[in-house]
Formats: C-alpha cells, sequence, structure tokens
C-alpha cells in the first residue's frame, strides 16, 4: 500500500511535466559574460535637493555696518576660506572703537602717574588700585570691541568650510544690525 501511494505522488509531481505546453519556435535566448561598461541612458526625476538641516550655519555679524560687496551668488559652491562679503563697519562702531582706544590711553596715562605719585607716597594703595582698575575695565571695553570687529574700517567675511549658499538674506547697499542673519550656508 505504501508503494501504491508513493507512486500516485509520484505520478501527480511529474503529470504537469510531461504535458507542458511547447515553446513557441520565434523565442530565442542568448546569453553573454557580465562586463563592466557605463550606461549612457539619461533619467528625468522631479523634486527638490535640499541640505542636511543639521549642517545649515547662517552667517552673522557682531557689529553694525554696511554690505558693500557680495562675492558669491544663490546656489553657488564655496571653498573654506573663500571670501563670501565684504562688511564696512557702521560709522557708530567707529566712533565707540575710536572713543575706546582713547579711554584705554587715558587709563593708561592715570595709571603710570599715580603709580610715579604712589613712590614718592603721594597717592594711596586704593589710588593706585582705582587706576588699574580703570585701564583693566578700559582693555576689557577694547577687546569687546575688537572681537566686533570694530577696529576695522572694512572686512571680508569667509567661508569656513566648504558649503553651497542656500540663501542671500542681504544685497550691496544693505545696512545690518549685529546678529542678522546676512546668508546660510549648507554643507
Amino acid at each position: 500500500m505504501k508503494y501504491v501511494s508513493a507512486g500516485l505522488v509520484l505520478f501527480a509531481l511529474l503529470w504537469p511535466c510531461v504535458h507542458a505546453a511547447p515553446v513557441p519556435p520565434g523565442v530565442r535566448v542568448q546569453t553573454a559574460l557580465a562586463t563592466l561598461r557605463s550606461l549612457d541612458e539619461q533619467l528625468t526625476v522631479y523634486g527638490k535637493v535640499e541640505p542636511d538641516p543639521e549642517r545649515l550655519r547662517a552667517l552673522t555679524t557682531l557689529s553694525s555696518g554696511e554690505v558693500r560687496k557680495l562675492y558669491v551668488g544663490l546656489g553657488q559652491r564655496v571653498t573654506a576660506g573663500q571670501p563670501l562679503l565684504e562688511l564696512a563697519t557702521a560709522p557708530q562702531a567707529r566712533m565707540t572703537w575710536t572713543q575706546a582706544q582713547g579711554r584705554a590711553n587715558s587709563a593708561r596715562i592715570q595709571l603710570q602717574q599715580t603709580r610715579d605719585l604712589f613712590k614718592e607716597q603721594l597717592a594711596t594703595r586704593a589710588d593706585l588700585a582705582s587706576a588699574g582698575q580703570a585701564l583693566s575695565n578700559a582693555e576689557a571695553e577694547l577687546a569687546a570691541l575688537r572681537a566686533q570687529g570694530a577696529q576695522h574700517v572694512t572686512r571680508v567675511l569667509r567661508a569656513a568650510e566648504a558649503a553651497v549658499v542656500t540663501r542671500l538674506d542681504v544685497a550691496p547697499g544693505a545696512l545690518v544690525q549685529p546678529g542678522q542673519p546676512l546668508l546660510m550656508l549648507g554643507a
């Protein structure tokens, strides 16, 4: 009985192979070796290319001024160190820088005079400390203004890394304030 049921199963499995549809006479199969070559086919797609949001960087300034020149355009690739724009320092910032320099020079002279008077016992330690503190304050003000770029009449802002200009927020002649976005770079 075992052999009969095994034979029936085998017959059921092989029956479609015996009665398979014949291959049409016009169909030929050709084989070839796989080779590496370029494909010259073009593909048209529609969409929007956007940079990684985590790698977008807004270029801002720490001081007010006027945009004199734009060296780049929207969508342009830039390299590290490439000039992006030229910014003229605002007259008020330059005046503040000049006044701070005057205060620092005056504080240096005052400290030296107080030291000379202290050596002759004509000034107290408090006078000497006060003159030293005035100089420290004046130098701190100069350092803060230097960090803002107030000592320059014009300065060129450059790309920190290779990127693409994804947004331009200013044009030549635009007046800008501290912290205002000037342009956006996508790396």
